[in-house]
C-alpha cells in the first residue's frame, strides 16, 4: 500500500471522515422514508446493515493476525470501535422503526413472545452495554480487564444475531456471511497457536 502522507493522511484518519463514511449508507434508506414511505424497508436494510457491520468489525482482528504487515488492516482495527458503534446505531433504528411500525400494544406483546423477536432483543440488550462503554472515559473507569471481558460478550450478540436473521430471512444467506468470520477466527486460532509452539520448541 503506498504511505500516506500530509494532509491526504489527516484525512483518512479523521472523525468526522469516518463518521461521514459509515453514515452514507442510511441517506437513501432514510430519505424514501422522509418521502412518504413505508417503514418497513427501514427495518429490514438497517437490520441487515448492522450485521454487516458486525461481521466487518469483528473480523479485523483475525484479519490482522493473519496479514500482520497490512497497514489498512491496521487502520481498520485502529478504528475498529467507530465500525461497531455504528454498527449499534443501524440496529438501534432497526429497533426504533420496527416500533414506529407496530399496531398497537396487542402486537407488540404478541410479536415479543415469537422466539424470532426475543432472539433478536437479546442480542440488542447484550450489544447495548457494550456500545455504551465504547468511550474512552468508561473505558478508563471500567478497567481495561472488565471492559475487555464485557466485549467479548459480543461472540453471544453475533449468536444471536444470526439466528434472529436466520429465522426472519428463512433461508441459509446468513450462514455465509458470519462463516467467513468464523473461518478468520479458526485462523487466527491456529496461528496463535503454531506461533506459541514455535516459541517452545525455540526455549526447549
Amino acid at each position: 500500500m503506498i504511505a500516506l502522507t500530509g494532509v491526504t493522511a489527516k484525512v483518512v484518519s479523521s472523525v468526522y471522515v469516518i463518521w461521514v463514511l459509515l453514515a452514507l449508507p442510511s441517506v437513501p434508506m432514510l430519505s424514501g422514508v422522509v418521502q412518504g414511505g413505508s417503514g418497513e424497508e427501514v427495518v429490514g436494510s438497517s437490520g441487515i446493515l448492522s450485521s454487516f457491520l458486525l461481521i466487518a468489525t469483528m473480523s479485523f482482528s483475525p484479519l490482522m493476525a493473519i496479514f500482520p504487515g497490512s497497514r489498512v488492516v491496521a487502520w481498520l482495527l485502529r478504528h475498529r470501535r467507530y465500525f461497531g458503534v455504528a454498527s449499534f446505531s443501524y440496529a438501534l433504528v432497526h429497533v426504533v422503526f420496527y416500533f414506529v411500525g407496530l399496531e398497537g400494544l396487542a402486537a407488540l406483546v404478541d410479536d415479543l413472545l415469537a422466539p424470532t423477536l426475543l432472539v433478536g432483543w437479546a442480542a440488542f440488550f447484550i450489544f447495548l452495554p457494550m456500545a455504551a462503554t465504547s468511550n474512552r472515559v468508561l473505558t478508563r473507569a471500567m478497567g481495561w480487564k472488565r471492559w475487555k471481558m464485557l466485549q467479548r460478550m459480543v461472540y453471544l450478540s453475533a449468536v444471536l444475531v444470526l439466528a434472529h436473521w436466520v429465522m426472519v430471512e428463512g433461508s441459509p444467506g446468513p450462514f455465509i456471511f458470519f462463516g467467513i468470520l468464523g473461518v478468520l477466527e479458526l485462523v487466527r486460532v491456529w496461528r496463535v497457536l503454531a506461533r506459541r509452539n514455535t516459541a517452545k520448541t525455540h526455549e526447549a
